[in-house]
């Protein structure tokens, strides 16, 4: 199977090869940095440019995620190494999934429609869901995310990678951390940490059936599906906690379609240190660091002793960068261009 950025899957169905109209624009997208712990005896960029060697064929790094009959798969697809950065992008799909989309009009309700994948010299395409760029140095990790792949998510297939797959390469587990910032290290030395806030929201995701309807344009068909029944289905780190708190029962009854305003409802966590001694400040914060790697920098909150507070991002390197994207398709040289200046910058510069 091939697999094809959504914009330009969608674009060949309704425009014929060389005609298609092309829009390229600079849009922001947000950079962040990690360093990896690994074994003494490796870095994480010898690590997958041994694996990635190793490895030469999709499929021979194809991981299947959620379980074998999922039909989810990521892997590490275009990969590249210049002047010393290794770059590359973790793609995930779902094997035979349509894409959704809707018309946009001045009515209460929008018709949910879904396109299934084409086709291509008799070969099946599959939409992509999504995909994660990632530039590395050593133990030094550039990343851009996306809705669907986080940073947890590449530790977890580095994980599965460099160790199930290539045990030869590594065999202990690595860890993507944060590198706190000078300025929160500094607060910690005038005021310790006293206690540590962890707020995340409610999230659901929409599931449904559909009818297929058919439709013939210019000599192709062209299949769509109507929602005929939505539901919801609560997902992420708000139902875990509530979850190993509560146990799996608790949201037994629940009508996620009344009571679920994800603006509105959120799970807090709170951890108090009754331990102020300055010079366990760093190594607390370390920890925090470490432990919250994979929170949005919004639900985490630091309150210090004496007063003042660390906000999720001082724990977080991270940075706007302009990125080239055409057909609404992100333009990968410019990426990778762009998070390996900022990469080199920040280790110029000694800040991590």
């Amino acid at each position: 199977m091939i697999g094809w950025p959504l914009g330009e899957a969608l674009s060949r169905q309704y425009f014929k090869e060389g005609t298609m109209s092309v829009d390229a624009k600079n849009k922001p997208k947000t950079v962040f940095y990690k360093k990896a712990k690994t074994p003494a005896n490796i870095t994480l960029q010898a690590a997958i440019d041994s694996a990635l060697s190793s490895k030469k064929l999709v499929k021979s790094r194809w991981q299947t995620v959620g379980g074998d009959d999922s039909g989810v798969h990521r892997f590490v697809n275009y990969h590249t190494k210049d002047k010393n950065i290794t770059y590359g992008e973790l793609v995930m799909f779902e094997t035979g999934r349509s894409q959704q989309a809707i018309a946009i009009e001045d009515k209460e309700r929008l018709d949910i429609s879904a396109f299934k994948p084409p086709k291509k010299d008799g070969k099946t395409l599959e939409f992509i869901e999504s995909v994660l760029y990632f530039a590395i140095y050593e133990n030094h990790i550039a990343l851009i995310q996306s809705r669907a792949l986080k940073s947890k998510d590449f530790e977890s297939h580095l994980f599965w990678f460099l160790g199930n797959e290539c045990s030869n390469v590594c065999d202990d587990p690595i860890f993507l951390i944060d590198q706190p910032k000078e300025s929160a290290r500094k607060k910690v030395e005038r005021h310790p940490v006293k206690k540590v806030k962890i707020g995340t929201p409610l999230e659901s995701e929409v599931q449904g059936d559909h009818s297929v309807d058919q439709e013939v344009e210019e000599d192709e068909t062209i299949e769509t599906m109507k929602a005929k029944r939505l539901w919801f289905r609560p997902k992420g780190v708000g139902f875990d906690i509530l979850a190993a708190v509560l146990g799996d029962d608790w949201k037994r009854g629940l009508s996620l379609e009344e009571s679920l305003d994800e603006a509105n409802l959120k799970v807090n966590v709170e951890v108090t240190y009754l331990r102020k001694t300055s010079e366990r400040s760093h190594k607390i914060l370390n920890q925090v660091a470490q432990s919250l790697r994979h929170f949005d920098p919004e639900d985490t909150v630091i309150e210090l002793d004496g007063g003042g507070t660390l906000k999720g991002n001082e724990l977080k390197f991270s940075a706007p960068l302009s990125i080239r994207v055409v057909n609404g398709v992100p333009d990968r040289d410019s990426i990778f261009v762009e998070m390996g200046e900022w990469l080199r910058k920040l280790l110029s510069k000694g800040v991590v």
